[in-house]
C-alpha cells in the first residue's frame, strides 16, 4: 500500500467507527480494524476523525461582477478549501447572453486547471 491510517474513527455517510485505512494508487482499498498490511507511509489517528473530502457546490473564484472580481482567485480559494478538507469546488458559472451553457461549462474548465489545488 502507499499509506495506511491507523486507529482513527473513520466517518462514512452511514456512520462512524474506529478502523485503519489501506489506500493504494490514491484509492481506498481496505478498511478495517488492524489491517495487516505494508505501507510506504504510516500515519497514527489514534484520537482523530478520519474524513473523506468534503465537496463544495457553490464558489465564486475569481468572478467577475459589477465592473470587479471576486477576492478568492482559484489558487487562494481552493488553498483555504483545502485547508478546510474540501477537495472539490463546483466554481458557480456566470452565463452572459447569447453565451450556450456547453460553452460556458467549457471556459469555465480550462481556468481553473492551471491555478487549482483542489
Amino acid at each position: 500500500m502507499d499509506l495506511l491510517i491507523k486507529n482513527g474513527t473513520v466517518v462514512t455517510s452511514s456512520g462512524s467507527f474506529e478502523a485503519d485505512v489501506a489506500v493504494k494508487d490514491g484509492k481506498i482499498a481496505a478498511i478495517g480494524k488492524n489491517l495487516s498490511v505494508t505501507a510506504d507511509k504510516t500515519v497514527d489517528a489514534s484520537g482523530k476523525l478520519v474524513l473523506p473530502g468534503a465537496l463544495d457546490v457553490h464558489t465564486h473564484l475569481a468572478m467577475p461582477f459589477g465592473g470587479t472580481v471576486s477576492a478568492d482567485s482559484y489558487l487562494s480559494g481552493t488553498r483555504a478549501a483545502a485547508c478546510g478538507g474540501v477537495t472539490t469546488v463546483f466554481d458557480y458559472p456566470v452565463q452572459h447572453t447569447g453565451e450556450t451553457i456547453l460553452g460556458l461549462v467549457n471556459s469555465k474548465k480550462s481556468n481553473p486547471r492551471k491555478r487549482s489545488v483542489c
